[in-house]
């Protein structure tokens, strides 16, 4: 019996078909300097906007500072955005020229409609527009969010779940 991804992310939104479908969205982007792209996914009944938090861990040498990171709707326009929780450890090898951080990025994210989700893209950069604790907009938002690499796919960059149904995952 095959699984309907539609109900499926309604259900489980961390699921790994949620994964799946976010591997045949079109991430491809205009902005040579992003190297992400960040999948917002709205499974509610209601549209939601506010700040999308997306946990990031990676490798990166010792000799890199993490300045901030960039983040762009699919117009090209800046979202406000911080690091929160900023956290560096040893690598589990024990590498002396490398380490592990972890950080949350923080970021306003635009209407999302019901059940629909909405691409960002994102740059090691000192963020464009700070964000503001206070602002309007600075409701968490009950989303989740995905990362994956810049690449072509044959769903759009935002969408509704309804053109989820030629992909239904088995």
């Amino acid at each position: 019996m095959g699984l309907n991804l539609e109900a499926h992310l309604t259900l489980n939104p961390s699921s790994e078909s949620l994964r799946q479908a976010t591997e045949l969205i079109d991430t491809s982007h205009t902005n040579p300097d992003a190297t992400r792209a960040l999948v917002v996914w709205n499974p509610k009944e209601t549209s939601t906007r506010g700040i999308a938090v997306f946990h990031a861990e990676y490798r990166m040498k010792r000799s890199i500072a993490l300045i901030g990171v960039d983040v762009r709707n699919g117009s090209g326009l800046a979202a406000q955005s911080a690091l929160w929780n900023v956290m560096m450890r040893d690598t589990d090898d024990g590498s002396d020229t490398h380490h592990v951080v972890s950080f949350d990025l923080a970021f306003i994210i635009e209407e999302i409609a019901p059940r629909s989700w909405a691409t960002y893209f994102a740059s090691y950069a000192a963020a464009a527009g700070e964000l503001n604790s206070d602002a309007p907009d600075a409701a968490m938002a009950d989303v989740v969010v995905l990362e994956t690499l810049c690449h072509t796919g044959p769903l759009p960059a935002c969408g509704s779940f309804d053109n989820l149904s030629p992909f239904m995952l088995y």
